[in-house]
């Protein structure tokens, strides 16, 4: 299935490992802004874009997601999430795919 992406990705990214969304769920994402705003769903990439990241590109221009609301609240005690909010995301089948 073609998925058109936010960010022109790497060859290899996402990488066949990844599982492809075929059902709706929900993500929790940890964003700055009541309510999110565009802001909140930039990659590292796009926020730094003259940055070397170790972790190599395709993480760069992912986006961190949590499966639960518990692991997202366990993340806002690191110092540079302090102050950030909950947000609940609503994934469609076909939205795109997820690697743990």
């Amino acid at each position: 299935m073609w998925v058109e992406y936010r960010e022109e990705l790497p060859v290899g990214c996402p990488p066949d490992s990844a599982q492809e969304v075929v059902a709706e769920m929900s993500v929790y994402r940890l964003v700055r802004h009541v309510p999110p705003t565009d802001e909140d769903f930039m990659s590292h990439r796009a926020m730094l874009p003259r940055q070397h990241f170790s972790a190599g590109e395709c993480l760069a221009r992912g986006l961190s997601v949590c499966g639960s609301t518990s692991h997202a609240e366990n993340l806002r005690r690191l110092p540079n999430l302090q102050g950030a909010h909950v947000c609940e995301v609503r994934l469609c089948a076909g939205a795109g795919r997820l690697l743990n």
